[in-house]
C-alpha cells in the first residue's frame, strides 16, 4: 500500500516538488510503534520522510508507554504506527506540500495512515486466539500460505476465519467462491479437503469431479450456490474485506487488531504471528 501512496505523492506534486535545504537544525519526529513486534516495520516510511526532510531525527516509543498513551489520547488515532511532528515542521521548506498528508491536532501534526501504513488497529475490539486470513484463490502462494496458517492455528488452538478476495464482476471467480462457501455450509467436515483440492488447480473447470470424489451431492451444492442464502453468505464473507479495504491476497488480521501481509509461506510465521494482549 505504501508504494502506491509514494507514487501518488510524486505524481501529485511533481518530480521536483520537494526542496532540499542545508539546514542543520534537526527536525524531531516521534514514532509510536510496537517495539516487540517483528512484523511492525516503519522503515519504508522513515526512508521516504528522510528523502523529504534530510534533517529528521526520529525517536521511537512503544504504544504502551506513558508518553505514547498521552499522544494517543490527544491525537485520537485509529491505527499504528504514528509519525508525529511538532509545530517546528511548519518552518520546513517542504511543509506546504507535505501538509496535505498531515493532520493537525493542537500543537502536533500526525502523518495520515495512508502514508504511515497500518499494522495495528487501536479502535477494534480484541478477539483473542483468532486469525482472519484474506486470500485470493487464484494467487500462486494461496495454497502454501493457507496450509502454513492452518497448521499454525491447529497447533496453538486458534480460530481461523477465511475471507475470499475476488472480483465481483468476474462470474467464474464469484461462482467458485459460492461453491466453496456452499460446501462449507452444507458439508463442513469436507470443506478443507475440497478447498485444498481446488487449490491444486483452481483454474480447472472440473470442480464437479472434486465434489464427486468427496461424496458430495453436486446438485445440492449447485442449487444452494444459486440461492439467496448463498448470496448472503458471500456478502458476509466479504464484509470485513470491504470494511478494512483489503485488496491484496495473503493479508492476516491477528486478534482483530494486528494486520500484516505475508509475502511467502517461507516467512517465519511464529515470529510474525505474535499474539498481542
Amino acid at each position: 500500500m505504501l508504494k502506491r501512496v509514494f507514487i501518488f505523492v510524486f505524481l501529485l506534486f511533481g518530480s521536483s516538488a520537494f526542496l532540499f535545504s542545508q539546514q542543520t537544525q534537526p527536525l524531531k519526529s516521534t514514532i509510536v510503534t510496537i517495539k516487540d513486534c517483528k512484523a511492525c516495520s516503519t522503515e519504508l516510511t522513515e526512508k521516504f520522510l528522510r528523502s523529504i526532510f534530510q534533517n529528521l531525527d526520529f525517536k521511537k516509543i512503544d504504544y504502551k508507554e506513558k508518553e505514547a498513551q498521552g499522544l494517543i489520547k490527544t491525537l485520537k488515532p485509529k491505527t499504528l504506527p504514528l509519525f508525529i511532528f511538532g509545530l517546528d515542521i511548519e518552518s520546513e521548506a517542504n511543509f506546504p506540500k507535505l501538509n496535505k498528508l498531515l493532520v493537525k491536532k493542537d500543537a502536533l501534526y500526525m502523518l495520515k495512515p495512508e502514508l504511515s501504513g497500518i499494522f495495528y488497529f487501536l479502535d477494534r475490539p480484541l478477539i483473542s486466539k483468532r486469525i482472519d486470513l484474506f486470500v485470493n484463490l487464484y494467487d500462486d502462494q494461496a495454497a502454501s500460505i493457507l496450509k502454513s496458517i492452518k497448521q499454525k492455528a491447529g497447533r496453538e488452538g486458534l480460530t481461523l476465519e477465511l475471507h475470499f478476495i475476488f472480483n465481483k464482476d468476474n462470474k467464474p471467480e464469484v461462482e467458485e467462491v459460492l461453491r466453496i462457501l456452499s460446501v462449507k455450509h452444507l458439508y463442513p467436515g469436507k470443506f478443507w479437503e475440497y478447498l485444498f483440492n481446488r487449490l491444486q488447480n483452481i483454474r480447472s473447470s472440473f470442480w464437479n469431479i472434486a465434489l464427486q470424489r468427496l461424496g458430495v451431492d453436486i446438485d445440492k451444492i449447485v442449487d444452494f450456490s444459486l440461492s439467496q442464502k448463498a448470496a448472503k453468505l458471500l456478502e458476509e464473507n466479504r464484509s470485513l474485506t470491504q470494511e478494512l479495504e483489503i485488496r491484496q491476497s495473503s493479508v492476516i488480521l491477528v486478534n482483530n487488531r494486528q494486520i500484516f501481509n505475508i509475502v511467502s509461506s517461507s516467512q517465519p510465521l511464529d515470529d510474525l504471528l505474535e499474539r498481542l494482549e
